[in-house]
């Protein structure tokens, strides 16, 4: 939720974030984007998916600080997204 929450404070006005959209890529194909659980929080990394050509393709993969600006600008920190959960 942590994550919802960067998106949801830096969206524009005229768009929504909704938590696990699902993506029907064919009759029996579907594209369900969630939450991977990684056991490293000492260094959580972030990936960025973005559909090209009807595609999706990694975009990014990194721990460090990401700033994208489609389909609007938001900056990510992995590391915040991590901050104070204990194992």
């Amino acid at each position: 939720m942590r994550l919802l929450r960067v998106l949801a404070d830096a969206r524009p006005a005229d768009l929504c974030v909704v938590p696990e959209p699902a993506l029907q890529l064919g009759p029996q194909t579907e594209f369900d984007p969630d939450l991977i659980v990684d056991p490293d929080l000492a260094r959580p990394e972030l990936t960025v998916f973005e559909l090209r050509d009807g595609r999706y393709a990694a975009e990014a993969q990194t721990a460090a600080p990401l700033t994208v600006t489609r389909p609007f600008a938001v900056t990510i920190i992995p590391a915040r997204l991590t901050a104070g959960i204990r194992r």
